[in-house]
């Protein structure tokens, strides 16, 4: 599954939300413990939706990032695109994609962040943060500003597999 395929699958179901804050929506919600389609298939998909493909596709990322979180695999990502897509798009989809997390974590009743540990707490916090980054210089091209959005795309993965771990546990089944 790759973020041009995701886009695809919701744009031919006439979903016009972006691929990054869907997949954050998903991953939120399954941190927050929405395990079945319909858990999370309301925060996703208009009820009206029938579209077979855009169903099968988010089933199919929903189930390949929970293995993911699950086992602590590191092959975990963020779907954003791909690194070759300019740097302006890329911070403008992690920031959609930290805006879907929280939204998708918070649909789960999550709500009191301020009543989660500290370190769940701190890395929400963030991401709230850096949901409202907004791109202004679609000129960037700058290797230290590249290398930034590198580990700041790096602590949401991580932030995001430890909030996993703090709600459910270690390996919870």
């Amino acid at each position: 599954m790759n973020f041009h395929s995701l886009s695809h699958a919701l744009d031919a179901a006439g979903i016009f939300a972006p691929a990054a804050e869907v997949h954050g929506i998903l991953c939120g919600a399954l941190c927050g413990g929405k395990k079945s389609i319909t858990d999370w298939r309301p925060l996703v998909l208009p009820a009206d939706t029938t579209h077979s493909e855009v169903e099968a596709t988010l089933n199919l990322l929903y189930q390949q990032s929970h293995d993911w979180l699950h086992t602590g695999a590191i092959e975990f990502l963020l779907l954003l695109p791909e690194d070759s897509a300019p740097l302006f798009e890329r911070v403008e989809a992690l920031a959609a994609w930290c805006q879907g997390f929280v939204l998708g974590l918070t649909a789960t009743g999550i709500q009191d962040i301020a009543a989660l540990p500290a370190d769940t707490a701190e890395i929400l916090e963030d991401m709230i943060a850096i949901s409202q980054i907004e791109s202004t210089d679609h000129d960037i091209s700058d290797t230290q500003q590249e290398k930034d959005f590198n580990e700041l795309q790096e602590y949401v993965r991580v932030g995001v597999q430890l909030i996993y771990d703090e709600i459910h546990g270690p390996l919870d089944s």
